[in-house]
């Protein structure tokens, strides 16, 4: 709904068993009537997929190089219908490049990693490793951006996952403000499954 609300045509359902394959991209593009597409792979492991469907659809296909979906969705709001393909391609992968993306999920194995004892059931902050453990996901969340936070970071957005709801995600925010009032706190539902928090640092 993020992505559509930006004005992308055409979203492909995913996942962590349900990469999409390359038909399922050539569909997609074919799909919207331009001459020239864009694609926010929003994962590492698609952007091969992408690149691959460029060679097969009739459309001229520039791929993003997004791998996480705060990646893409700066990408999307950084597009500007006036500018050439040249200049978006640019100005996309800049706004993608220059997002921190963060995540909270739980443990679902026990498991000793990045200098961590993890146990089921911990919830888990990731920053390309694990950062933070914890029994709670807002305390997690909040260690996890504390780690990754710095003097040139002006926003903090975050997409709540579907096991989180409104009021515990309200409730971090108010600590968020609290903690960096010089900054600006956004909060979204992003319903997806296993992710407690993508969190994207501007």
């Amino acid at each position: 709904n993020i992505f559509l609300e930006l004005g992308v045509d055409a979203v492909i359902e995913g996942g962590q068993t349900m990469n999409p394959n390359v038909s399922d991209i050539i569909k997609a593009v074919d799909s919207v009537a331009a001459d020239t597409v864009f694609v926010f792979p929003n994962n590492k492991n698609i952007i091969m997929v992408c690149e691959q469907a460029k060679e097969l659809t009739e459309n001229r296909l520039v791929v993003i190089a997004t791998t996480e979906v705060p990646m893409g969705i700066a990408a999307a709001m950084n597009f500007n219908p006036e500018d050439t393909v040249e200049e978006n391609t640019f100005n996309m992968q800049r706004a993608a490049e220059s997002v921190k993306c963060l995540e909270v999920t739980h443990a679902i194995r026990d498991t000793e990693m990045d200098g961590f004892n993890v146990h089921v059931g911990d919830f888990i902050g990731l920053a390309g490793g694990i950062v933070a453990v914890g029994d709670s996901a807002n305390s997690v969340a909040m260690e996890t951006i504390s780690i990754s936070i710095d003097d040139n970071i002006a926003t903090v957005v975050i997409y709540y996952g579907e096991m989180v709801d409104e009021s515990e995600a309200n409730s971090l925010m108010t600590e968020l403000q609290k903690a960096y009032p010089d900054k600006e706190i956004m909060m979204m539902s992003g319903g997806q499954p296993h992710y407690n928090y993508f969190i994207g640092l501007e």
